[in-house]
């Protein structure tokens, strides 16, 4: 049988869902013991599952594969119909990797109504897959909206102490967000009569139509990203959230708005996304130096490594709106990167959390003399987070950087220039926490990481750094994908240029 006659993306995306349900009927006598073990089966058979699909779908072609569909209400426009190409396929493979290590990494972090904290983490993966690969606008509006829901109640039941403020706030932006969407949607459906995403994206929107609904949208989207100026919730909630939930909501949620940009906002309102090109540009260079500057002057590390992800962000917003080929690539292969990297940032900050119950940097210094273990593998996350050779963070800047040189010059000055106060507030975090006198009996009581902590740090930093050195694989499987987002905003005469410039590296 064919791999095609199975529908093998339904189970991927439904199968978290299933592990879930198996979890609520766990007897309490054997919850702690059998919990944690089907949670994290099922995401580790889920990430299987995703390799599987790798080896099954051709990533010469930018077009779907392994469609499923099933009409819900024919009524509305509302059916099931999701696919996969090498872009949407590279985000779902990260991310169920990084659920698998996320649950692995709380493996006894959450002590505390454990069933429900394992029901919700897998609900969402479920609604974070389905939105990758919803081909339905109407179902990805259910899928990324829905995926609000169980981060709220991971923030507001095992959140830090201000999770009250943090949780009503990230609801909502949330609601703003969801409510421009759907007025889109709506407006969409009047004018072209489906919300079939392939339909829809070869259906010609008026002029003036094209860029209200491509502001709409882009709104939406950018409080999700999420893009300056409506970032505000994203450092509190972070520093909310339980670290191993930081993890995926700090890579998974973000991936999943600033794809969805690629993915949808793209290649639906193509003329006015060129229009609005410089302006996003503008606003993503500003949003590269504002949060740089603003994560030197953090005192709490993890809101200081929040910020820096933002900015991080930032930088891959200018390389989707360049519209250049490398730098598009350079932006998605940056994204992927980030997912990891931060991922072992946050989890190194609950290494130190665990055992300190502080974020405040000022309470850490000289962590080298009684960690060094810890103190090796933080220091090479953190060359990681500033794109240090020989890592994928690297890779994908040197790709934006050469996209940029050849669109707009100050741009690539202006990244330039937040690249470098990266460097300076990551060896800064470095210096203060590990070197130094030691003046916390706290510090003196740290004991150094454990062969469970150790293994999570290694298969980030392996990842990294095999996305460092083997860029290739990685980006060969999003280039097809990619250059007929580029594509769609060309002439046919165009277009044999664009693929023969993603070639250049």
């Amino acid at each position: 049988m064919k791999l095609e006659n199975i529908p093998i993306l339904s189970i991927l995306i439904f199968l978290p869902l299933v592990g879930a349900f198996f979890i609520s009927l766990i007897d309490r006598s054997v919850s702690i013991a059998n919990t944690r073990k089907v949670a994290l089966w099922t995401s580790v058979v889920t990430f299987g599952l995703a390799l599987i699909l790798l080896l099954g779908i051709d990533i010469h072609t930018p077009s779907y594969q392994f469609i499923n569909h099933a009409t819900i209400f024919e009524g509305i426009n509302l059916e099931y119909k999701v696919g996969i190409n090498g872009g949407s396929l590279a985000f779902i493979l990260f991310t169920t990797f990084l659920f698998s290590l996320s649950i692995w990494a709380g493996w006894d972090r959450i002590q505390t109504q454990l069933k429900l904290y394992m029901i919700l983490l897998l609900i969402f993966e479920t609604l974070v897959l389905g939105a990758f690969a919803q081909l339905n606008l109407l179902m990805f509006f259910v899928f990324f909206e829905a995926t609000v829901i169980p981060l709220y109640f991971l923030m507001g039941i095992w959140g830090g102490k201000d999770k009250a403020q943090a949780s009503l706030k990230f609801l909502g932006y949330s609601l703003i967000s969801s409510f421009c969407l759907l007025l889109v949607l709506m407006k969409i459906l009047e004018i072209t009569n489906t919300l079939d995403f392939e339909r829809v994206s070869q259906f010609p929107f008026p002029p003036s139509s094209e860029t209200w609904l491509f502001l709409g949208l882009f709104l939406s989207l950018s409080i999700k990203v999420p893009l300056i100026p409506f970032h505000v919730w994203f450092p509190q909630a972070q520093t909310q959230f339980p670290t191993p939930v930081s993890m995926i909501a700090g890579s998974a949620f973000v991936q999943l708005g600033t794809y969805s940009i690629i993915k949808i906002l793209i290649p639906l309102f193509p003329y006015a996304a060129m229009r609005m090109g410089p302006f996003i540009c503008s606003l993503g260079a500003v949003g590269i130096v504002y949060m740089a500057w603003v994560a030197f002057g953090q005192k709490n590390i993890k809101k200081l490594i929040a910020y820096a992800s933002l900015s991080q962000v930032c930088l891959v917003i200018l390389g989707i709106f360049s519209f250049h080929p490398m730098a598009l690539m350079g932006a998605v292969f940056y994204l992927l990167s980030y997912g990891v990297v931060g991922a072992a940032l946050f989890f190194s900050v609950e290494v130190l959390y665990r055992q300190m119950q502080t974020y405040s940097i000022e309470d850490y210094g000289g962590i080298s003399k009684v960690m060094p273990d810890f103190s090796l593998i933080f220091f090479l996350v953190l060359l990681a987070n500033m794109g240090f050779p020989g890592t994928g963070g690297f890779i994908g800047q040197i790709f934006i950087l050469i996209g940029l040189h050849q669109i707009h010059p100050l741009l690539l000055i202006l990244t330039g220039v937040s690249i470098f106060f990266s460097g300076i507030y990551t060896l800064w975090l470095y210096q203060r926490v590990a070197f130094g006198v030691i003046t916390s009996t706290l510090v003196r009581g740290l004991v150094d990481l454990n062969l469970r902590e150790k293994s999570i740090l290694v298969t980030c930093l392996g990842l990294i750094f095999l996305m460092g050195f083997f860029p290739d694989p990685f980006l060969r499987l999003t280039e097809k994908s990619l250059i007929s987002v580029l594509n769609s905003q060309k002439q046919p005469s165009e277009t044999l240029e664009l693929a023969e410039d993603s070639h250049a590296y």
